[in-house]
């Protein structure tokens, strides 16, 4: 009796910590699981993406900050991308002040571009470009190509499992990118990607005391309508 109870506790303590292995990984325990993150990351039907830098100028006189919201809706062929970016100086005064607001949608055949920049409080008119293609099938295609060129520019495209260390339940990377410490930490759930971060570190008796800080978060749902000015199809 006594060795049956001793077989099931130790049962339920192996079982107990292979779940919780699994979950300090976020569902990532081989290089198959973490291709298979990236691919469903590239070729989910929804997705939406908080990307937010800091980064400091001239000796930390000015900083900079940068804010993106991207939401991608494949199913309802649209994808919407804003940008605010402010440089202020130590006093919290705004030096500069630039936006950016991309709307892209599907229909039928035919993929819409709506590009609106703007400065300062001065207006900005949407510009806007057309391309029809072969089949929707096709345009949903390039629409999917906008949704990458955005993980690429968000340092999201090219994750290489072989590049990360497994730390405190985050995959981390760490490298000397000019002449700074920086460091990647990837954060999985149910084997997914649902966060990143970016620091870098001067190194020491270096000169350049500047920094620069991303925080991504991601979440595999979204809600995306047609923005103001721009009239739904």
């Amino acid at each position: 009796m006594k060795r049956t109870a001793t077989i099931m506790l130790l049962t339920l303590l192996i079982v107990s910590s292979t779940l919780l292995l699994v979950a300090c990984h976020g569902g990532i325990k081989s290089e198959q699981d973490w291709n298979d993150a990236m691919d469903y990351l590239k070729n989910c039907d929804s997705l939406t993406i908080s990307f937010n830098r800091e980064k400091s100028k001239n000796a930390r006189l000015n900083k900079m900050y940068d804010n993106w919201t991207l939401a991608y809706d494949k199913t309802n062929g649209a994808l919407y991308v804003t940008q605010d970016c402010k440089t202020v100086d130590l006093f919290g005064n705004v030096k500069e002040h630039t936006y950016k607001n991309h709307y892209v949608e599907v229909v039928g055949l035919e993929v819409k571009n709506y590009v609106k920049n703007g400065q300062g409080v001065l207006a900005a008119e949407w510009e806007v470009t057309s391309n029809s293609y072969g089949s929707n099938e096709e345009a949903l295609e390039q629409l999917r190509q906008v949704l990458l060129s955005y993980l690429d520019q968000f340092s999201l495209n090219n994750l290489n499992y072989s590049d990360y260390n497994l730390k405190y339940g985050k995959f981390e990377k760490t490298e000397v990118v000019n002449n700074k410490d920086t460091v990647w930490k990837l954060s999985f759930s149910v084997g997914k990607l649902t966060a990143a971060s970016y620091e870098t570190k001067h190194l020491k008796d270096s000169s350049d005391i500047d920094y620069e800080k991303i925080y991504i978060t991601l979440s595999y749902s979204a809600e995306v309508t047609a923005p103001d000015g721009i009239a739904a199809e």
